[in-house]
């Protein structure tokens, strides 16, 4: 059996950490059913809410949730 796997990935305007370690991910990984899910974490800089966009639109394991909390 081949479970999904949901990756939770924690991030606050870090675009290029965020990208490193999924493409790290991408490469490496012999297993295919996983998700990433982004936790969004109080992030200001706009870049940051345009590659999730992005990301969600080109990408069916991405998802990205919002935390509101301090």
């Amino acid at each position: 059996e081949t479970p999904l796997i949901s990756i939770i990935i924690p991030n606050k305007d870090h675009i290029d950490d965020l990208q490193k370690c999924m493409n790290s991910i991408y490469k490496k990984s012999d297993y295919h059913n996983y998700e990433f899910v982004i936790v969004e974490n109080n992030s200001t800089d706009s870049e940051t809410f345009e590659y999730y966009k992005k990301l969600e639109a080109e990408n069916k394991k991405v998802r990205v949730v919002y935390w509101d909390g301090v």
